[in-house]
């Protein structure tokens, strides 16, 4: 499919359970969905591709998901290449084995549990792309969200700014990771938050929240990132980095990451429960004001 535009639908390209014979490959390029509920659906086709390719297609102002896949009948692979997603417009991959996104843009929207969320599958890799002023309204989530275990995620050349600034998520304000492996290199993240509006959970992780598995953090920088506010009543963690599972950082750069809020610690990084193991890395006026 190419050069087609989809405005003002409910779902732009939808599988359902009745076709007559199965779809290898889907391969889309320079497409438009806007204003739509869905961009391209299936939730439980025996009939949908097992390889999904999308290059130069953008995804705008989308209330329901860009991408959906949440169906156990037909295991698949999804890659995104050079594509955009904006005002709303995500990613929810949950039952692929294998995901892959690349140079692609993610910005300007509220969404409800991040702007690429994947769970029950194998891989995910996400390099050279950008993540900016993504809201994420649900108490668990993150514009990347991994949120099963069984799950290999690198994430590698990316850029994360301003991201979490109104939305209710107060883990991790960039990654959120209930995966076997996280692995992030190269990566900048700017000025990202996990304060959210829960008063009945901890708010941690200003950029990335560990919470299974184990960690490696490699070559990036964390600057300006924040968790907690003065009335927020919940004690914040982590500034830039909070883990419950074991964590590597090796050769990152920390500055002026913060936590504000009654008992709060760990400007830059906070851990509970586990171990992390912190080389090579240069830490400046971090702050944690209780």
């Amino acid at each position: 499919m190419q050069n087609v535009k989809f405005d003002n639908c409910y779902r732009g390209l939808s599988f359902i359970t009745n076709s007559d014979a199965a779809l290898s490959i889907l391969t889309v390029q320079n497409v438009d969905f806007t204003n739509c509920v869905f961009g391209v659906y299936n939730s439980g086709s025996a009939y949908s591709p097992n390889v999904y390719t999308f290059s130069q297609v953008t995804f705008s102002s989308i209330t329901g998901a860009g991408f959906y896949h949440a169906t156990t009948v037909r295991r698949a692979s999804a890659t995104f290449d050079n594509c955009t997603f904006t005002k709303g417009g995500r990613l929810y991959a949950y039952y692929l084995d294998t995901l892959v996104v690349k140079d692609t843009i993610f910005s300007n929207g509220s969404v409800s549990d991040g702007a690429i969320s994947f769970s029950f599958g194998s891989t995910i890799t996400v390099t050279n792309s950008t993540f900016n002023d993504i809201s994420v309204t649900s108490v668990v989530g993150a514009p990347i969200n991994i949120a099963s275990t069984g799950i290999l995620a690198t994430i590698s050349d990316n850029i994360f700014t301003n991201n979490g600034q109104a939305g209710g998520n107060v883990y991790g304000g960039a990654i959120f990771s209930s995966g076997d492996t996280l692995r992030v290199n190269n990566c900048l993240f700017s000025n990202n938050t996990a304060n959210g509006t829960s008063t009945t959970v901890t708010h941690a992780g200003g950029a990335i929240y560990v919470n299974s598995g184990q960690g490696i953090i490699l070559n990036s920088a964390f600057i300006e990132n924040a968790v907690g506010t003065k009335s927020s009543g919940m004690t914040p963690y982590g500034g830039a980095i909070y883990a419950v599972a074991a964590t590597h950082v090796s050769n990152c750069l920390f500055k002026g990451n913060s936590v504000v809020g009654d008992g709060g610690c760990g400007g830059a990084l906070a851990v509970s429960l586990t171990n992390i193991d912190l080389q090579n890395s240069t830490l400046v006026s971090n702050v944690a004001d209780s």
